[in-house]
């Protein structure tokens, strides 16, 4: 692939910078350091510029957490303004790496994700009697930086930026020369291009007729059980030898009628279903948020959000009894409905209001007919289309002359209208 050059003065652009404020920002404008960042925006973004300019970086320290989803994980979360600069960079460099992804490959990409890829394995398990999943042990621990930078300079010409790369990636260790962080914008693009030469050598040199890979969980199909066995094999040598990466002793070769576990998924040729363990887990994350929000620890938009991500998950079946095994229905409906002001919600408060008044409509004049042509042709109406009138609706008996003007839902009185509107001038009519 051709080396990608002139993508350092487009990441210098203030725009550039200012974007990358927002997209690194986006649901965590609450937090301390994003707050302190905005206010001195200009400044911090102009010393940043400065700093990619003359080409050190001032990469603090990361914040260290442990997560269990369910294999403990170990997060290093980099501070507020070391996350402007990874979205920085990767406003302009996303497109290199994608170039060089195959189709199959589905992690940290645009248009493709987890959904896209529990599809494309669902197409893979009716067509294939066979497959072969592969998970590589520790992979983010195991990365060697050497090879990752080997690559990096293969991809981008200009010399400075490259060594912006190499001083993001020398600054985490997990051993010596080895590891990226979890948890960094950086680190995921990365990792997603270090296992692309496995990717094409399973597509290109095995002739493998089935692939998908999701970061480091990949499965390959095939119809023949032998043939499998032998790309194993061979699969197994091309990343000691190429990535110095090992797989996990679970991987082998299975007949697709038994289903193979994929991102929480247990997927067969016939339908997909949640695993066991995630709709446990996800039951008791949905009852330890919907508790805290009684108890007043969480927000309700913080709540909503967190349903909607969860909603997103269990629809990844397709099946509505999933829903109802790991959802209680009455938040389910909280997760569909939108945070308080969505425009959805909104629309629905307008839609149960019972009547507006609004004011009637003029009388139509005649127009003057010419001699010898029909009134609809006189009046430049169309002689194919018949005129539409809307009877205005009287009102009734009891009904009190004077009635006062209602505003619409939404509307309040400081547009002038009810206080301007004229008494009597309104008359009341259903909603259409």
């Amino acid at each position: 692939m051709k080396r990608q050059g002139d993508l350092l003065p487009r990441i210098l652009d203030h725009g550039n910078l200012r974007l990358a404020f927002w997209r690194a920002a986006r649901g965590k404008r609450e937090r301390p350091s994003v707050v302190a960042f905005a206010r001195q925006l200009d400044g911090e973004l102009a010393r940043l510029q400065a700093e990619l300019a003359e080409g050190r970086l001032d990469l603090g320290s990361s914040r260290r957490f442990v997560i269990r989803d369910p294999k403990i994980r170990t997060i290093h979360a980099p501070p507020f303004r070391e996350r402007v600069l990874h979205h920085a960079l990767m406003n302009c460099c996303e497109a290199v790496f994608e170039r060089g992804l195959i189709a199959d490959t589905f992690a940290c990409r645009v248009g493709k994700g987890r959904l896209a890829a529990i599809r494309r394995a669902e197409i893979f398990m009716r067509r294939h009697d066979w497959y072969l999943k592969l998970d590589v042990r520790n992979y983010f621990e195991r990365i060697d930086q050497a090879i990752l930078q080997r690559r990096l300079a293969g991809k981008f010409r200009e010399s400075h930026l490259v060594s912006l790369f190499s001083q993001i990636v020398d600054h985490h260790h997990s051993e010596p020369g080895k590891g990226l962080p979890i948890g960094a914008l950086t680190s995921q693009h990365f990792a997603n291009d270090y296992l692309s030469p496995m990717d094409r050598f399973c597509k290109e040199e095995l002739r493998m007729p089935g692939y998908v890979r999701y970061m480091d969980d990949v499965i390959v199909w095939s119809d023949d059980r032998p043939t499998l066995l032998e790309s194993w094999k061979r699969l197994e040598s091309f990343a000691a030898e190429a990535l110095e990466l090992r797989f996990k002793p679970g991987s082998g070769v299975h007949h697709t009628s038994h289903g193979v576990d994929f991102l929480g998924y247990r997927i067969w040729p016939q339908r997909t279903a949640l695993k066991r363990e995630a709709i446990r887990r996800l039951r008791r994350s949905v009852r330890g948020c919907h508790r805290a929000w009684a108890q007043g620890q969480m927000s309700g938009v913080n709540l909503q959000e967190k349903l909607a991500a969860w909603a997103a998950f269990v629809d990844g079946t397709g099946n509505f009894g999933e829903r109802r095994r790991a959802f209680p229905e009455r938040l389910w409906a909280w997760a569909e409905r939108g945070e308080p002001g969505h425009p959805r919600r909104q629309l629905e408060e307008l839609r149960e209001e019972p009547a507006v008044r609004v004011a009637p409509r003029e009388p139509t004049v005649e127009p003057e007919r010419q001699p010898g042509l029909s009134p609809l042709i006189s009046s430049g109406a169309s002689p194919l289309e018949p005129r539409r009138t809307r009877p205005v609706s009287s009102p009734s008996k009891g009904s009190s002359a004077m009635a006062k003007p209602v505003a619409p839902a939404g509307v309040g009185s400081g547009n002038g209208f009810a206080a301007k509107a004229p008494a009597g001038a309104l008359e009341e009519r259903p909603i259409p």
